[in-house]
């Protein structure tokens, strides 16, 4: 289930959202509150089914934080999916979020070239996740184009 949280301040108005992606509620929340309160835009799904219906319909360029491990479509079943729509691949943004970091070993490469991308290991410190997240919100503010399969605009690390 998706809902949005609208930031309170008057900051900067942002041209890129957030997504969260997590099966864990109080995960979602957490990343909800600290991105509304850094001006984003922020909107949640419980799975990668739940993603992907918003996500198809969202006009609003995403940096998707995404889980790995959920229920009905787990983070790299969504990714697997996104990355065969072109679309929107070059429409979001996505950052892998797993406790199970050394366990991905190359799965994301088969994405190389087709999504903006980068993992991350949990549980993160707050200062990697918001650069990283910036890294790719201004990827998206700035594409013109999506990524190319040489590797440009895909992150992973």
């Amino acid at each position: 289930m998706q809902r949005e949280q609208q930031a309170q301040n008057e900051g900067m108005p942002r041209s890129v959202g957030i997504l969260v992606v997590d099966d864990d509620d109080m995960q979602r929340e957490v990343l909800t509150t600290i991105f509304v309160d850094e001006g984003y835009q922020v909107w949640q799904a419980a799975d990668g089914i739940a993603a992907l219906e918003f996500l198809a319909v969202s006009e609003l360029p995403l940096v998707v934080l995404l889980d790995w491990r959920m229920p009905r479509a787990d983070g790299l079943q969504l990714l697997a999916t996104l990355s065969m729509d072109a679309p929107l691949a070059a429409r979001h943004a996505y950052l892998l979020l797993t406790a199970q970091y050394d366990m991905l070993g190359n799965r994301l490469d088969q994405f190389a070239g087709r999504l903006r991308l980068s993992a991350m290991r949990k549980p993160f410190e707050l200062d990697e996740l918001l650069a990283r997240v910036t890294i790719l919100a201004t990827q998206l503010a700035t594409a013109t184009s999506p990524p190319q399969e040489d590797g440009s605009g895909m992150r992973v690390g």
